[in-house]
């Protein structure tokens, strides 16, 4: 009788001594989970909320590890602030807890190159997949979508006009650019304050500024585009290159002054150098093997007329100036749009029709 009453508290004390090791093991998980929180900096605490949980959790497993491994890296880089390995470590572990309590949401069905966009800015889709970022003190509104060939938009959307309007400017909008792993492409930039009203005084800047600030933030090291840039003569209303009338006027075309290049800026500027610094005596020459009398004596009068600067790039500076309708056609008549005919050997590479992709490198 003793001895079963010794063995009931045996087994009672082993029990006990089971039931204490649970609530031991659950009170280090508590203050482990404490502990690890409170060795994450406070600015990374702002980006850990439930729409950070709930877009980590929509990477498979094989892919999390990698993926929170780069999201706290890029914590580090963008708050300047270096964790040790053991923080690293804490500040992995807790993300991989608190993912398995996170609820994922249908909106985030979005490729891997937004879904690290959206878990780097905090910022949540709302149900017509929209975003606002902040930039120099406006809120910019931005749509995204992926096509069906695979393209990653983001889109800033101008005033539209009625149905009827015959301009194609306002069926375009402001800014769209093709986001990759490493490359953004701007498929459309316009300046139109009509139809853009951002920023007036430097509209276009602004958004190529806009442009490099989201691509920072994806850490894409380069951006393309295609330098269509036109000016209107008020004159006759006809479009005309932009790009060529600052290669004339400066050396540079507006988006080479912001960094854009061909073939890179040292060959571009040296091209420029040379075309705008052809002497008039040598451009007469050329257009006289190039353009039958007819139809280029308008620019030999107005050639006899210049007695400023005789180079290329001054005389047609002047002429911009002065008759920005002649100007027009002789430009017309000189760089044709089709690169096989013409003085195409006088025009910089970059500024054929069809050779004019200009990227600027950001890292």
């Amino acid at each position: 009788m003793y001895i079963k009453i010794i063995n009931k508290i045996n087994i009672s004390n082993k029990w006990t001594n089971i039931m204490n090791i649970k609530i031991f093991y659950l009170l280090l998980v508590v203050l482990f989970s404490n502990f690890a929180f409170s060795a994450i900096p406070e600015e990374f605490k702002n980006h850990i909320d439930k729409s950070t949980l709930s877009i980590l959790k929509t990477y498979n497993d094989d892919q999390k590890n990698l993926v929170i491994e780069s999201f706290i890296n890029y914590l580090q880089n963008y708050y300047k602030i270096k964790l040790s390995n053991q923080d690293f470590l804490f500040t992995k572990k807790f993300l991989l807890l608190k993912i398995e309590d996170a609820v994922s949401e249908p909106i985030l069905e979005i490729s891997d190159v937004f879904r690290k966009f959206l878990l780097r800015t905090g910022l949540t889709l709302n149900n017509n997949n929209m975003i606002n970022i902040d930039f120099e003190g406006l809120s910019i509104p931005l749509t995204i979508s992926t096509t069906a060939q695979g393209d990653n938009l983001l889109v800033l959307d101008g005033i539209k006009k009625d149905a009827l309007s015959t301009s194609s400017l306002s069926k375009l909008p402001c800014l769209e650019l093709k986001i990759d792993e490493n490359k953004i492409h701007i498929n459309h930039l316009l300046t139109d304050f009509k139809i853009c009203p951002i920023n007036p005084q430097r509209s276009g800047t602004f958004l190529l500024e806009f442009t490099e600030h989201l691509a920072n933030i994806l850490s894409i090291p380069e951006i393309s585009l295609n330098d269509a840039s036109m000016i209107r003569c008020s004159t006759n209303n006809q479009y005309t290159s932009l790009a060529l009338l600052n290669i004339f006027k400066n050396g540079v075309s507006w988006y080479g002054s912001h960094g854009y290049f061909f073939e890179g800026e040292k060959q571009d500027k040296l091209a420029a150098k040379e075309f705008r610094e052809l002497s008039l005596e040598k451009f007469k020459e050329i257009i006289k093997e190039e353009i039958p009398p007819s139809k280029r004596k308008p620019i030999e009068t107005k050639l006899s007329e210049y007695k400023a600067e005789q180079t290329i790039g001054n005389f047609f500076t002047w002429l911009w100036e002065n008759n920005c309708s002649l100007y027009t056609t002789a430009i017309d008549l000189l760089f044709p749009e089709d690169k096989t005919q013409g003085m195409n050997p006088l025009l910089p590479t970059y500024l054929h029709p069809n050779n004019n992709l200009l990227t600027k490198k950001l890292h």
